[in-house]
């Protein structure tokens, strides 16, 4: 609906393209009432049709939806979407049913306070909860449980991986596919500039500020910058958030915007508009583009290049957003320049990847290799998957007198371990060898020897019942080590095959 000062908003019609009076009272408040922008009614008056259209199949009134929102939300599970574009045949995923259920709990607030309907219908849609399981930073201060309303409709969404980016070859395979400066231009500024279709195509000449002051019109901010502004333009686009920013820009956006320049003066039509993006190759001339128009090039220069799939300017600012994330900027300063409201909009961009799993864990291991003492061996070997040889008579640790390995495996009157010298094995009850036990080190006659000398461990170990013993082999060795405590056996090589 567009209203006589140029204005628009969407609503809901019904079969005989006549208003349905509720769902319009909704987007029209929240459009006028609540400054929504024009595109926010556009998707609510999408969600809410599909609602209102499932109660009147179903034989439903707005009270029975609501009671009944849970074979709704089975609805959209199971049926394919009938509209054009992404998601064309397929089921909405979770976060796009969420989305709708959102929406419908709007619309019923709306409702039940214009008294539309029954206000007791709002305890199907919400139940109270208190917040004494939020998180410290999540709690009012002062204090005492604090209750609040929790849908009770929500599907659990899969936590993706990241935001869905374009690539830098994917960004310089569509620059170069580009024949005009006025794509160039504006592929550079949705890079560089990280903004959203609709506030690049809102843009006026007089926000941008391109000058190493600025201070001649009256903007005390420094350097070249770009003011991004919410207004209702005739294309339809407009910034997002309420709040104007500023954005910074570099030189390669003042380099492409010259070029640009120099092309748009070849369009007379083109100098009486004041905004930034406007037809220069077909009718009307002079006018500002629309997102179907930047949508369709896109899709053009797309197949000009070659691309695997197809890229969608949203996605170089989540492009921009990554990279600035990688760089190491700080996440307020991201969220200022790409206008979040709420930082954790700006999270998704933090997102844990292979590639930095992999450097903080070689970080943490360059870290313990400068802290390891000198004297001890580097695992380079073992980094590399290979053993070293190490001259018989000589043990991990590089000790002379210590028995070599391979005499460990098998020898002694226990079969646990070689015969130390000067060590002689008292025999008795079980227990008694754990009382010369301390500290690691088994204590005899001739001093102190290491307790790994004693009890070694060829190969892999397991940990297993006395009772799961099917080959026996843990038979004769319980009762010499009668000190590892009863029930698990520890140290014994698996007996598996």
């Amino acid at each position: 609906m567009e209203l006589p000062d140029g204005r628009a908003y969407w609503t809901v019609v019904d079969a005989d393209y006549l208003k349905v009076s509720l769902a319009d009272r909704f987007l029209f408040d929240l459009r006028f009432g609540r400054d929504r922008a024009e595109s926010t009614t556009r998707m609510y008056a999408g969600e809410l049709a599909r609602f209102l259209s499932w109660c009147g199949r179903t034989g439903r009134s707005l009270e029975d939806g609501a009671t009944h929102l849970s074979r709704f939300v089975l609805f959209l599970r199971t049926t394919p979407t009938a509209r054009s574009g992404a998601g064309h045949g397929r089921p909405p995923g979770a976060a796009r049913i969420n989305h709708v259920l959102a929406v419908v709990r709007e619309f019923f607030k709306h409702a039940a306070a214009a008294g539309s309907v029954d206000g007791r219908v709002l305890a199907a849609l919400y139940e109270i909860a208190d917040d004494r399981h939020l998180p410290a930073e999540l709690r009012p201060e002062g204090g005492g449980l604090r209750y609040r309303a929790r849908p009770r409709h929500r599907l659990r969404v899969q936590q993706s991986a990241g935001p869905d980016a374009a690539t830098q070859q994917e960004w310089e395979a569509l620059l170069e596919a580009a024949s005009s400066w006025r794509d160039r231009f504006l592929l550079v500024l949705l890079r560089f500039g990280a903004l959203r279709i609709g506030e690049a195509l809102g843009l006026r000449r007089s926000d941008l500020h391109f000058m190493a002051s600025s201070t001649s019109v009256g903007c005390k901010v420094a350097g070249p910058h770009v003011h991004v502004v919410r207004r209702d333009n005739p294309n339809r686009a407009s910034a997002k958030s309420r709040d104007s920013r500023v954005v910074p820009v570099g030189r390669w956006v003042l380099a492409y915007y010259d070029r640009y320049l120099e092309e748009r003066l070849a369009c007379p039509a083109a100098d009486a508009s004041d905004f930034v993006f406007v037809n220069l190759f077909h009718a009307p001339l002079g006018a500002p583009m629309t997102d179907s128009a930047v949508r369709q090039a896109f899709a053009r220069l797309g197949r000009r290049a070659g691309l695997t799939r197809r890229v969608h300017p949203h996605m170089t600012r989540h492009l921009a957003g990554t990279e600035l994330a990688e760089a190491g900027v700080a996440i307020d300063v991201i969220q200022a320049l790409l206008g979040h409201r709420w930082i954790t909009s700006t999270q998704i961009y933090t997102h844990t990847s292979e590639a930095r799993m992999r450097d903080a864990v070689e970080a943490v291991e360059a870290l313990s290799r400068q802290r390891r003492p000198k004297d001890r061996r580097e695992p380079n070997d073992c980094r590399q998957g290979r053993s070293e040889k190490r001259p018989a008579g000589r043990s991990e640790r590089g000790d002379r007198d210590a028995p070599a390995p391979d005499r460990l495996a098998g020898a002694g009157p226990t079969g646990l371990g070689p015969r130390t010298p000067g060590v002689r094995p008292r025999r008795g009850r079980p227990g008694a060898r754990a009382r010369r036990v301390q500290d690691g080190r088994l204590r005899g006659r001739q001093g102190h020897q290491p307790l790994g000398a004693l009890l070694p461990v060829p190969g892999p170990v397991a940990a297993v019942r006395t009772g799961d013993d099917p080959r026996g082999l843990l038979r004769d060795r319980t009762r010499t080590q009668g000190w590892l405590g009863p029930g698990a056996v520890r140290g014994v090589p698996d007996p598996r095959p």
